[in-house]
Order: structure tokens, then sequence, then C-alpha cells
């Protein structure tokens, strides 16, 4: 599973505070190389065309839609439940359908041709 993680596009920062902190990686020989790979990419960079493989380069998303949507949100003195959606197509903003329920700080997750609401 570790080897299709995009490690070297993580932090510096974020692999040694969090990646090499983690048991099964520092006793696990291919997380370890993995780990050591990712260090490498970020501490050689002349080195990088050498280093370049599928982990180093960001995902694509193939056929994804190119729409933004902002959901929900608050002010000072309201909570929305607006949704609006950007095409970046068009570089165009419309109102979509609100949701049931007003909400602030909501997580927002896309299946299919749906936009699903939790929390907030």
């Amino acid at each position: 599973l570790m080897k299709c993680v995009r490690l070297p596009l993580l932090s510096r920062d974020f692999l040694m505070s969090n990646v090499d902190t983690e048991l099964l990686v520092r006793h696990h020989s291919e997380c370890k190389d993995l780990l050591i790979e990712a260090l490498k990419y970020h501490l050689m960079p002349e080195q990088r065309g050498v280093l370049s493989n599928s982990r180093t380069r960001p995902r694509r998303c193939e056929g994804a839609s190119t729409v933004l949507f902002a959901v929900g949100g608050g002010s000072l003195f309201a909570i929305h439940g607006d949704c609006e959606a950007y095409d970046t197509r068009t570089d165009r903003w419309h109102m979509v359908a609100s949701m049931s329920t007003r909400r602030a700080r909501v997580g927002v997750a896309a299946i299919g041709n749906k936009l699903y609401a939790m929390g907030g």
C-alpha cells in the first residue's frame, strides 16, 4: 500500500515528524526505502530528473469535472446554506440547490453527480 503513496510530494518536515516516526515504516525495509526515496527527492533537487517516477508526479484527475463548489459557511452575523459552483472553463459562478439546513465548517464530498454535506 505504501508504494501507492506519493511520499516525495509531502513536505520534508511532514516526512520527518510524521512518517519517519511510524513504527511500521521504521521496521519494514520496503517502507524505509520509500521514505529514503522521498527524502532524497527533497535533499537533492539537482537529481530530481533521475529520481523521477510515478510517486514524484502529482495525480491527474482524468475525466474529472472542472467545477469548484462553495458550500455553506458563516460570517460574523449569519450562517449560510447556499451552494455555489464555479466553472473553471467558463470562469463563472452559479447558484445550485441550497442545503436543507444552514451550516458552517461543513465537510463535503462528491460521489457521482451528487454532493454530500456532513457535519457543520
